[in-house]
């Protein structure tokens, strides 16, 4: 019976152990640095005279276009 309490003794002391551990390990903190865009879909900007303004906002189910956004987070040190 010994043996079993003792066991879960050292379980919690070592849960514990491992807990304080993680909590006093530094955290990298990551910043982004800006947007990386695919060079292969780059377009050409288009003339200011070329851009419209609409009035009223489409309806809800007419899909106008698909954007990605990748963040670019530099790696520790850099």
């Amino acid at each position: 019976m010994m043996e079993k309490a003792r066991t879960w003794i050292n379980l919690i002391a070592g849960l514990l152990a491992i807990l304080i551990i993680i909590w006093l390990a530094p955290a990298p903190v990551y910043k982004a640095r800006g947007i990386l865009l695919p060079s292969e879909n780059a377009r050409a900007p288009i003339s200011p005279d070329s851009v419209v303004l609409v009035a009223n906002r489409p309806y809800k189910g007419q899909l106008l276009g698909h954007i990605n956004i990748e963040n670019h987070y530099p790696m520790p040190g850099n």
